[in-house]
């Protein structure tokens, strides 16, 4: 026999004695390619200053993409580490974040910087600017290999944040927008290893510190830039439209004490070149690694690392910040295997390998469509897998293709997809339950056709072979593959003694039936992990556990209302709580792990705590919480009932209010307190204002005072008085009295002791002539009723003195008093101090002053 390529569509034939099918295989995989960024390089471009140290930091710098700016909301994950040494000694920590949202956290004041040799390590010891604290010795670093240097800054203490960004576009020119800084010293430690690149062109980085994530935690820190936590990928996401659940399964197994269990996975594909993801024990067969795929994938695209994107889809590390997050990866022992050119050779070598591995999974993505000796084929590959299941209880499973054809119609059947000890795997589209529309699909429901569907585009290296740690989205049923491969294997750590026919029937039965879209039928099964390795593992997803710790009762109204809970799922996880009131509705539109604050209305309300699990089971905690409103004081302090005045004079109103729910004797606001004077004789509102303090005039008749105030909850109090403006006779005048000093609405802040106040008043009365001082009162009333006599002048009706004989005249015109709390008051005291003059024909005129007294403690 001789075996001829031709072409990835081609078919393998041989004729010898009649038409016999040798063997072919076409890799099915559609990978999205990504140039890496150039590395930086040192800036042979000076910004228009002087010196990188005398910045003009009025201006910004030509070409500076980068702005660094300091933010004390950023925190680092720790806030500091121990000694260089492993001692006691702690040294900061730092955090950056870029304008995406790529956070990193280094030690404040170090850098590492790698120099070509000792001379160049010697020059560095002279810098002023640093000290060289640590290095690499020879026999930790190969000969012609640079010296890694750990430098340490001299000064942090100040920094121009305009050379900090010139420096930091200097280092990576592909950084762009806010550079933010925890700290004045976080941005110093930038501009040191700026200065270092720009002077010297050696490599320089910070020295970072890892952030790591436990999978019960929710987190796996992996190397997409726009999210980094895995759980959030919509592939693993429980709740993402696919609902696979890889989340919970993982954190199921971690939850039950699983993560010791390891499972054997075999990867048979080329294109196979080790890197930090794999597995530390991944070893390859009958192969090297390195050598490029020589094959062609879907539609004659090269991919020339194929293999490596395969094994890394189920087996690649987790929480390691680098590349993906495999289906199984802390759980697998990985081996892969080169195809060995033929189908002959290769599942020759393939049952070796299982045999001497001990090989629990096996996966093949790449397939052959044949139309001659269908089933002599279709018998070869079953006698393979049919012996990997019986003697070394292997599941084996294979891509369907990307044609996006009925492979139950075809001239002739995908292989090895089409043998039924194979499972056969098929892709949905990106974060949908349809069937990709490269992927083919089954239209019968045999063990021939397409069983089960996993998703068609997981994320991917950008480039297997070197540093760059980034994914993107690599797109075939090459990926499907091997991502229900995975969720087979984690049957098996769940698990050790499931047997094959019981990985399959879980896989099945647990599946998700149906969504898959036209023109698919058969099969309608989508992986679900979840619901696979809960069965595996005996358990059931129990809804979360939600507790209230804020307790029931009465409370004040506030301005805020601490609102405290926690939640926790099945397997531990803290999850955020949803808070909402049957007054207010929803209290926060973010679940938050940690307590809110609430501005809660006054009455009596059910306070509901909602978490909602990775698979969207929900738990709901209920309080009962009464906010009691105490009701404002609203006084009015003038004019006081029954008081007359006449035609033409200021009619003063003044009132004293206090919110006792915000603040020790806090006042409503002014807009808050209405004013209305009514005519008793027809009941009209003559005339409405707003504030404490206001001054108007009627005509004579008999009035209605009052006055409403209301608190920011709408409980609104009020307080009126009776008042007549009398008519003037005639030839008389409005008689008047206007307060000089104090001014209107003194507010006096004082601390223990009282403020003397000065206090003068000009008065005329009704024959237009001033009131002499003596014919004058002054009186202070306080608004919880206390009140006192300033000054009373000797003619003052009912004075006791009359004017007659040689006795010392009292004149109040002026004079003065002292104001502080009244007695037990705290905190707030309104005065009104009135000035009363009576003229010749016993006319009374009246002045008010509001004075405030705040804070004074005696």
């Amino acid at each position: 026999m001789r075996e001829r390529l031709a072409s990835i569509e081609a078919k393998y034939w041989l004729m010898f004695a009649g038409l016999v099918i040798l063997a072919g295989a076409i890799v099915f995989a559609v990978v999205t390619s990504q140039d890496s960024s150039a590395e930086a390089t040192p800036s042979t471009t000076e910004p228009t200053t002087t010196t990188t140290g005398d910045l003009d930091t009025s201006t910004t710098i030509p070409g500076v993409d980068v702005e660094v700016v300091i933010d004390e909301s950023i925190e680092p994950a720790v806030e500091t580490v121990v000694g260089l040494d492993g001692s006691d000694e702690r040294r900061s920590v730092g955090r950056s974040v870029t304008s995406d949202g790529v956070a990193s956290d280094f030690i404040i004041g170090e850098v590492v910087v790698e120099v070509p040799d000792e001379a160049a390590l010697g020059a560095l010891r002279e810098r002023t600017d640093i000290e060289v604290v640590d290095f690499e010795p020879p026999e930790d670093r190969e000969p012609d290999e640079g010296i890694d240097v750990l430098v340490r800054a001299i000064d942090l203490t100040s920094v121009n944040l305009k050379e900090a960004s010139w420096l930091i576009d200097v280092v990576e020119p592909a950084l762009s927008g806010e550079y933010k800084v925890d700290s004045e010293q976080t941005a110093a430690t930038g501009v040191i290893l700026g200065r270092l690149w720009n002077d010297t062109g050696y490599p320089v980085s910070f020295n970072h510190v890892p952030i790591g994530h436990d999978v019960d935690e929710g987190k796996l820190l992996e190397a997409l830039q726009s999210q980094l936590n895995a759980f959030e990928w919509p592939y693993i996401k429980s709740t993402a439209p696919q609902g696979i659940g890889l989340d919970t399964a993982w954190q199921m197994l971690d939850f039950h004490g699983k993560s010791p269990n390891r499972v054997r996975v075999l990867v048979i594909d080329n294109g196979f070149i080790k890197n930090g993801e794999f597995p530390e024990n991944a070893k390859i067969r009958k192969g090297e690694w390195g050598p490029d795929n020589d094959w062609l994938c879907t539609n004659d695209t090269p991919c020339p690392y194929h293999g490596t994107q395969v094994a890394l889809t189920v087996a690649g590390m987790h929480d390691n910040l680098w590349g993906t997050a495999g289906v199984a990866g802390p759980w697998v022992q990985l081996v892969v295997m080169p195809t060995q050119g033929g189908t002959w050779s290769t599942m020759r070598k393939a049952k070796e390998v299982i045999r001497e591995e001990n090989i629990d999974i096996v996966n093949m993505s790449f397939g052959m469509e044949t139309t001659t000796s269908v089933s002599a084929t279709r018998r070869r590959y079953d006698k393979t897998f049919r012996w990997a299941r019986n003697r070394h209880d292997v599941v084996a499973f294979a891509s369907a293709g990307n044609e996006g054809i009925d492979v139950d119609s075809t001239s002739g059947p995908y292989f090895p997809c089409a043998s039924k000890e194979v499972i056969c795997v098929g892709g949905m589209g990106v974060d949908t339950t349809e069937v990709h529309g490269s992927s083919n699909y089954g239209t019968e429901a045999n063990q021939n056709s397409v069983e089960i569907y996993g998703p068609f585009c997981t994320y991917v290296f950008v480039d297997p072979g070197g540093p760059n740690p980034d994914v993107q989205q690599g797109c075939g049923t090459s990926y499907s593959s091997p991502f229900v491969a995975g969720v087979a294997a984690l049957l098996r750590v769940a698990d050790p003694s499931i047997s094959p026919e019981d990985i399959e029937e879980t896989l099945f039965e647990t599946a998700h039936l149906g969504g898959l879209g036209s023109p698919a039928s058969g099969h309608l099964r989508r992986v679900d992990a979840h619901m696979a390795v809960a069965r595996a593992l005996g358990v059931v997803w129990t809804p979360p556990t939600v507790s209230i710790e804020t307790e029931s009762g009465n409370f004040p109204v506030e301005e805020v209302f601490s609102l405290s809970g926690s939640a926790e799922s099945y397997v531990g996880e803290p999850l955020p709580l949803t808070w909402w009131s049957n007054i207010d509705g929803e209290l926060n539109s973010v679940p938050s792990l940690t307590p809110i604050g609430a501005s809660l209305s006054p009455g009596d309300h059910l306070i509901q705590a909602t978490s909602v699990d990775r698979r969207g089971l929900a738990s709901v905690a209920a309080i009962n919480i009464t906010i009691d409103n105490e009701p404002p004081i609203v006084t009015i302090l003038n004019p006081v009932d029954g008081a007359s005045i006449y035609e033409g004079s200021a009619l003063h109103l003044v009132a004293y209010t206090h919110d006792p729910d915000i603040f020790v004797n806090e006042a409503l606001p002014d807009e808050n307190v209405i004013w209305k004077i009514i005519n008793t004789a027809n009941d009209t509102v003559v005339w409405e204002a707003d504030g404490h303090d206001l001054t108007t005039a009627v005509n004579p008749g008999t009035y209605l005072i009052t006055v409403e105030g209301t608190d920011i909850h709408g409980t609104s109090v009020g307080d009126s008085v009776n008042i007549s403006v009398l008519p003037l006779e005639p030839g008389w005048v409005p008689p008047t009295a206007t307060i000089v000093e104090p001014p209107n609405d003194l507010d006096l802040g004082v601390g223990g002791n009282s403020v003397t106040v000065d206090l003068r008043v000009i008065a005329k009365g009704v024959d237009g002539n001033n009131i002499a001082g003596t014919r004058i009162k002054w009186t202070a009333t306080a608004d919880n009723g206390y009140s006192f006599d300033i000054c009373t002048g000797t003619n003052f009706p009912g004075s006791g003195g009359g004017g007659g004989g040689f006795g010392i005249l009292t004149d109040c015109k002026e004079t003065e008093a002292d104001f502080g709390l009244a007695p037990g008051a705290v905190g707030r005291t309104v005065w009104s101090v009135k000035a009363t003059a009576v003229d010749n024909q016993g006319v009374e005129v009246e002045a008010i002053r509001r004075i405030e007294v705040t804070f004074a403690t005696g």
